[in-house]
């Protein structure tokens, strides 16, 4: 069932370090949480560590370390239609986003494009 992006960011902004949710621009609401089962393809952090993405009304993916909200990564379209939902790949290594326009991309996080 649908749920409004304001009671979605009610419910998950305690699963998820303060700081990621202000990676967005200004006024942009947080449509799309998803976790990383993973984080092997970002070499820099450790195993155990989680990433979070969020996709936002800015048409920004960003992601973060859930520990602690540090921004990992941004990846921007080139157009900026809201992002309406995210999701990892079973493998953690792609990452899908759904837009406004009924258009879908696929993100590399290894070549992070």
């Amino acid at each position: 069932h649908d749920i409004a992006a304001s009671q979605l960011e009610q419910k998950v902004a305690p699963l998820v370090h303060s700081s990621t949710m202000s990676h967005h621009l200004k006024g942009a609401k947080i449509n799309s949480i998803a976790w990383s089962h993973n984080s092997k393809y970002l070499p820099h952090l450790k195993d155990l560590d989680t990433i979070v993405a969020t996709g936002g009304s800015d048409g920004l993916l960003i992601l973060s370390q859930s520990q602690n909200g540090t921004k990992l990564h941004t990846f921007i379209s080139p157009k900026t239609i809201p992002i309406t939902s995210c999701l990892f790949s079973r493998q953690s290594d792609f990452i899908a986003a759904s837009y406004a326009d009924a258009t879908v991309k696929i993100f590399d996080l290894k070549r992070r494009i």
